[in-house]
């Protein structure tokens, strides 16, 4: 039988735990690579390209009851003026194509003033005035700004939105309605809205 020295075991010992350290180094390593490049989130992650959203109000305006207005995903639509809804023309984000459903579709205000008014759209239209698929939002703080969206005389169907960001010093931040206004609000997100008046 082979016998070894004590100071040769505790060597063959020592060089056993550096090769096991080195082991658990790489394994650990590995691990954090594999985050790294699977599992992390971007955080640097921007916003969708901003463009002109003016042209949506022209599209409502032209367009014949019982038609909808499509309004492609992906982008940021800077709106200036006020987008005035009308009876039985609706208004919703485009899904056309695999991926479009996940991509979000924002009007955001630019100037004082709602983001979508809807006036004296009977209840006759609900089923036909419907505003769907769209982050709204109003990020100017210098009052009054307005909300989100407002309904004066006016039951449109509004669904299946994200309501966010939008303040005003005046009533409703996310969606005002008033003046025998009977809107159908399903499944929105309404959230981090303000208004002083309540």
């Amino acid at each position: 039988m082979l016998k070894m020295s004590d100071n040769k075991i505790k060597n063959m010992m020592t060089i056993l735990r550096r090769i096991e350290m080195k082991k658990k180094a790489i394994s650990v390593g590995l691990g954090v690579l594999i985050v790294l490049a699977f599992g992390a989130k971007n955080v640097n992650a921007q916003e969708p390209p901003r463009v002109s959203g003016d042209w949506i109000q022209t599209q409502i305006n032209t367009a014949t009851q019982g038609s909808t207005v499509y309004v492609p995903p992906g982008l940021i639509y800077s709106i200036t003026t006020t987008i005035s809804m009308r009876p039985g023309v609706s208004l919703k984000k485009r899904v056309s194509v695999q991926g479009d459903a996940e991509n979000v579709c924002i009007l955001e205000m630019m100037n004082q003033g709602p983001v979508i008014k809807c006036l004296n759209i009977p209840s006759s239209y609900k089923a036909t005035t419907i505003i769907e698929g769209f982050t709204i939002r109003h990020p100017v703080t210098n009052p009054p700004s307005g909300s989100g969206i407002e309904c004066n005389n006016a039951s449109p169907t509004i669904r299946n939105n994200t309501i966010t960001g939008n303040k005003t010093d005046a009533q409703g931040g996310g969606i005002y309605c008033y003046n025998y206004s009977s809107p159908s609000i399903t499944n929105n997100i309404i959230i981090k809205n303000t208004a002083t008046m309540l």
